[in-house]
């Protein structure tokens, strides 16, 4: 099973686009339901071998975490035999946090790989200017799914004219971007 798309839905509530692939044609939609924490389920597509769901259902613990400390994590999420696996982005600093938030709330985790870029190389991905105005758009909520504050609204609350915001986060998207792109290919 995957992951393949999140948003958060209404207060509490995610809407989750997963697929499921199985060598048999299943009724996933009614076993879904089963769990309390699952408030809908609507399969869409045709079903088969791989059957596509959007699912809405508690906003689960490690996403209100992941929030809290500005991380971001790459879809899909692969779910195999009750193990979900990510790949999450964020400083030394807030995967330690992660670590501790999610044992401390007796959630097992298992770190598999962890990468660290000192020196000389960290500095310079992004000005001083694009930090700061990605740091304040992060805050604002600006990269949630969906919005939480639009990009005129953002503008506006950093005395900037849109298209210099727009311009700044541009750059700071395709920057960071391309670093995770050659990491995920070293």
């Amino acid at each position: 099973m995957e992951i393949t798309h999140r948003m958060d839905w209404e207060k509490g509530r995610s809407l989750e686009n997963f697929r499921i692939h199985s060598p048999e044609v299943g009724d996933w939609e009614d076993e879904l339901r089963t769990f309390k924490e699952v408030y809908d389920v609507e399969m869409f597509g045709s079903p088969g071998r791989v059957c596509n769901l959007h699912v809405v259902h508690q906003t689960p613990l490690f996403a209100l975490i992941f929030r809290r400390l500005n991380l971001m994590w790459r879809l899909p999420i692969s779910i195999r035999n009750g193990v979900s696996t990510w790949v999450v982005t964020g400083t030394e600093e807030s995967m330690r946090h992660l670590e501790e938030e999610l044992r401390s709330q007796s959630l097992d985790v298992v770190i598999d790989y962890v990468r660290h870029k000192t020196g000389e190389k960290t500095r310079g991905l992004l000005t001083r200017r694009q930090a700061e105005v990605f740091s304040k758009a992060m805050s604002a909520g600006y990269f949630e799914v969906p919005r939480h504050i639009t990009l005129t609204a953002l503008a506006s609350q950093l005395g900037m004219a849109v298209s210099s915001l727009s311009e700044i986060l541009a750059v700071v998207e395709k920057k960071i971007l391309q670093e995770a792109q050659t990491v995920m290919l070293t």
